[in-house]
Formats: structure tokens, C-alpha cells, sequence
């Protein structure tokens, strides 16, 4: 299942955070593991406080807001008035431009959060864009408590034993303006998204989805 998403090849903490073969696992092990005191980072990685490490070859806005623990790597660039949330793992040259809200999130390299977007609870692939103003839901809308999401993995509804869970994202996804995944959502690679179209469910690598036609007809005049 794993190879329909991710390339795992080259990724840092490899051995640690990805060792699991359930993708919402490894939102489990991204504080514990940025909270160790005997973390093991890259020599020219800076601690800024509060867990919050930062490659010195990253672009910070002054504006953006760090939250602890997290950890952002090298070519990462991060845009005017952005909130970084704690359990943040953004790797290589991801990019989140005006506006954009990451929370307990890990981002794969070239990741683009381009404009207003929310990123909660979720594992994004290498190279997925989310157009202006797309986001990922990442709790259920009834807001019950005895409630966790569930996944449809290799088949199979999984219960991930999380109240909070957004959506897993193969790499090459494309994500258009205003779209939303629902809590669970799972996408292979490759996959497009059009404008305004509410996505839930899992889903083969290379599919396209698409809102129905708008209906055209004659303005009438009052």
C-alpha cells in the first residue's frame, strides 16, 4: 500500500518516525521524537527553543508564528502571516505561501501550500500543490467524542484510534482552489482534484474528481 503513495527513499528519520507501515502512525512518533533530549539532527540544524528546529537554509517570514515541537528543513520557505502548530515535520524545499495553517502535519519534499490553506492532523506526498483557499478536515463534523476515523486500508476499514485525523496524500497529488478532504481521506499518487469538490474515502493512484456540471440557463430579470 505504501508504495501507491510515498517515496520513501532518501527521507530523514527514516528508522524512526516512518518505520511504521500506517501513515497515521507516524503522527504518533513525530513530538515524542522531536522532544528527546538526545535527538539526533544534522550538525548545522538550530535550536530556536521550544523543541523548534530549524534548518539555517530555510525562509522564515517575520511574520509566520513557530510553534514547538517542530522540525523545518533546508530550501523550506515559509510565507507572510503563516501558523506553524507543534508536530511539525516539513522536509526538504516545501513551500507555504500567504495565509497558511499547519498543524501536526508532516509535509514530504517540494510539498506547496500556496494561498489560505489548512493542513491538520495529515501526511502530505512529495510534490502535491493545494490550490487557493483548499484544506483538509481533520475531525468529524458531529463532533462526537466516541468517535475515532476510520481508513480504508489494503481493503479494509481500520480504526486509526485518533479523534483528530485528516487525510493521507500520495505524492504528484494535485488538490484545485476550495477543494476539501474529509477526515480519513486517503489519495494514491498522481491523483487531481478540480475546484470545489469534497473528497472522503480511498482512492487509486491517478484518479481525477471532478464536481458535476453547473447548470447554464437564461438569468431572469425581476
Amino acid at each position: 500500500m505504501l508504495e501507491r503513495l510515498f517515496d520513501l527513499s532518501n527521507v530523514p528519520f527514516r528508522n524512526s518516525i516512518f518505520r511504521s507501515v500506517l501513515p497515521w502512525e507516524w503522527l504518533n512518533e513525530v513530538i515524542g521524537f522531536l522532544n528527546k533530549k538526545s535527538l539526533s539532527m544534522p550538525w548545522d540544524v538550530q535550536e530556536l527553543g521550544s523543541g523548534i528546529f530549524v534548518d539555517p537554509e530555510c525562509s522564515i517570514h517575520p511574520t509566520a508564528i513557530i510553534e514547538g515541537p517542530c522540525y523545518i528543513s533546508k530550501n523550506v520557505e515559509i510565507g507572510p502571516f503563516c501558523l506553524i502548530r507543534e508536530g511539525c515535520l516539513l522536509l526538504d524545499a516545501c513551500h507555504l505561501g500567504h495565509c497558511v495553517e499547519v498543524k501536526h502535519s508532516i509535509l514530504m519534499p517540494g510539498a506547496t501550500c500556496g494561498h489560505r490553506n489548512y493542513i491538520g492532523d495529515s501526511v502530505i506526498g512529495r510534490n502535491v500543490n493545494f490550490g487557493d483557499g483548499s484544506s483538509i478536515a481533520n475531525m468529524r463534523a458531529d463532533h462526537d467524542p466516541d468517535k475515532t476515523i476510520q481508513v480504508e486500508w489494503n481493503g479494509k476499514y481500520c480504526d486509526t484510534q485518533l479523534s483528530k485525523f485528516g487525510a493521507i496524500v500520495g505524492d504528484g497529488c494535485s488538490i484545485g482552489c476550495r477543494s476539501t478532504l474529509n477526515p480519513g481521506t486517503v489519495l494514491g499518487k498522481d491523483c487531481l482534484i478540480l475546484c470545489n469538490v469534497s473528497v472522503k474515502g480511498t482512492h487509486p493512484p491517478n484518479t481525477q474528481f471532478a464536481s458535476p456540471e453547473a447548470v447554464v440557463m437564461q438569468r431572469k430579470r425581476v
